[in-house]
């Protein structure tokens, strides 16, 4: 038993039974130590094979170990591709669909005694009213924003950051008109939490907005969601938008609060 072929029997045992003792082991490791095993064992089989010069033959095994790492990468990234489930999230804005209120999210963008930007909000069918936040006659411009989950699983735990600039209003002409200052005289962020969304139209999740502040605010909806689709890990799910072309953000503009806060 030469040389050899002991080292390619102890390659392929090492790496053929390395699976078994390290759960989940990528096949790009063990597919080189099994090719170098088989080549070496082949090697050692062959008559005459002392006659071969060992540089070019280890130079042989070695490329031919990195090409099976290489197929074995492309095959572990195709094979988690493949598992995925394809889950399509559908951001429509501005328009309010009827839904349980048990899915609605209200933000509520507001200033803080401090002068800091407060953006906590609430889940469920509460109104800032009965919260206790605005006077039972008060009326604010509210802006909808529905997520639906198209996709064959639902979503757990979804989660995302949007921007948020609020931007003092200026005389814009003679006539009386107004506009919004073209620079941010606070910028800020949203964080957005939402704990599930089923599979759906009718278990679409809506997102409510309410700007209580002096300043025109203008936020932006994230380009996708951190979320856990069932029975996967969590990972990047981009938000399409069926009135924009591709995963372009949403931008929308909450007019200045006028009213009295209690």
């Amino acid at each position: 038993m030469d040389w050899q072929f002991k080292v390619g029997l102890g390659a392929a045992f090492i790496f053929g039974l390395l699976p078994f003792a390290v759960k989940d082991m990528p096949h790009w490791v063990t597919w080189p130590g099994l090719t170098i095993g088989g080549l070496f064992i082949f090697w050692g089989l062959i008559p005459h094979h002392d006659n071969f010069p060992i540089l070019p033959c280890v130079l042989f095994i070695g490329f031919s170990a990195a090409a099976a790492a290489t197929a074995a990468w492309g095959y572990d990234l195709y094979a988690e591709r493949a598992s995925q489930p394809n889950v399509t999230l559908v951001a429509e804005c501005g328009v309010f669909q009827p839904n349980s209120p048990a899915n609605r999210y209200v933000t509520i963008i507001r200033m803080t005694k401090n002068g800091e930007v407060n953006t906590q909000g609430f889940a469920g069918g509460t109104t800032p009213q009965q919260a206790g936040i605005l006077p039972q006659n008060a009326n604010p411009f509210v802006w909808p924003c529905q997520l639906t989950n198209y996709g064959p699983v639902p979503v757990f735990s979804l989660t995302a950051t949007l921007k948020l600039s609020l931007h003092e209003m200026m005389p814009a002409d003679s006539n009386g008109g107004s506009r919004s200052s073209p620079e941010a005289k606070i910028k800020s962020t949203i964080p957005l939490l939402i704990s599930k969304i089923d599979v759906g139209p009718s278990n679409a999740v809506t997102l409510i907005f309410m700007n209580l502040t002096p300043f025109t605010a203008i936020v932006q909806m994230p380009s996708g969601l951190e979320a856990e689709p069932l029975n996967d890990k969590r990972q990047f799910i981009p938000l399409s938008h069926p009135n924009l072309q591709g995963d372009v953000p949403i931008p929308f503009t909450l007019p200045a609060f006028e009213g009295e806060l209690k």
